[in-house]
């Protein structure tokens, strides 16, 4: 039997949904009785589909056409509790040889995306609702081949920052969960999880608990925060 999660209404919207902490957070989500919408510009054959999966929709989220054009089609004002920001994108580039394409394109993914999905979701929420970005460890510690998506992920969290502030009168709850070294297509090298102080990679699961609690009535009195899933990869 599903756990009941006691968001209300029992519906949630999941960007980067098709692999990694969405996929995850969509699995996990789902066992606990809510609906889902995911959302992903590449959904893999093999995720969960009709009565078992979640409503699955061909969205790049970095595109604002395509955003209010979801909204509009699938979703009724009211209707939905919960948004997690989990689109994500990763290039190795640097101060010295990153073009303006690179920049663009991982701002646009990472930290645009985010702004045009809770701008939309704000017009179709239900309260209470929450909502939990997802950054990165290499937004605090500036990854120097990873700049794009450290200076992104920087302005994600600053996003949940503001926009804890400006919708905490509507009952909508805004945090950020920062993950470390998780073992997804994102962490190529898995040697990373040995510069925890937990020395392993965390699994992806592990992330979308904590997604899930912050989600949930048991975390109503917590907004504008912060939530590090790294293993101590921040303290090292």
């Amino acid at each position: 039997m599903p756990v009941e999660h006691e968001l209300v209404p029992s519906t949630l919207i999941v960007t980067g949904a098709g692999r990694g902490i969405g996929l995850a957070t969509v699995r996990a989500t789902m066992s606990r009785g809510l609906q889902v919408y995911g959302l992903d510009i590449h959904v893999p054959e093999d995720v969960p589909r009709g009565d078992q999966g979640p409503s699955w929709h061909d969205v790049d989220v970095a595109d604002e056409q395509q955003v209010q054009s979801f909204f509009a089609d699938h979703v009724k004002p009211g209707s939905v509790g919960g948004l997690v920001n989990c689109a994500g994108a990763v290039e190795r580039t640097s101060i010295t040889d990153a073009d303006v394409a690179e920049w663009e394109r991982m701002l646009a993914v990472n930290l645009s995306s985010a702004f045009l999905v809770i701008r939309q979701f704000v017009a179709y929420a239900a309260a209470p609702a929450a909502i939990v970005n997802v950054s990165s460890v290499n937004a605090h510690y500036g990854h120097p081949e990873r700049l794009g998506y450290a200076v992104a992920k920087g302005g994600a969290e600053a996003l949940t920052r503001a926009t804890a502030r400006q919708l905490a009168d509507r009952g909508i709850r805004v945090n950020t969960v920062v993950p470390g070294a998780i073992a997804t297509q994102m962490t190529p090298d898995k040697a990373t999880g040995h510069r925890c102080l937990l020395r392993r990679c965390g699994e992806p699961e592990e992330v979308a608990d904590a997604i899930t609690f912050l989600l949930s009535p048991k975390a109503s009195y917590i907004t504008g925060s912060t939530l590090h899933v790294d293993g101590g990869l921040g303290l090292r």
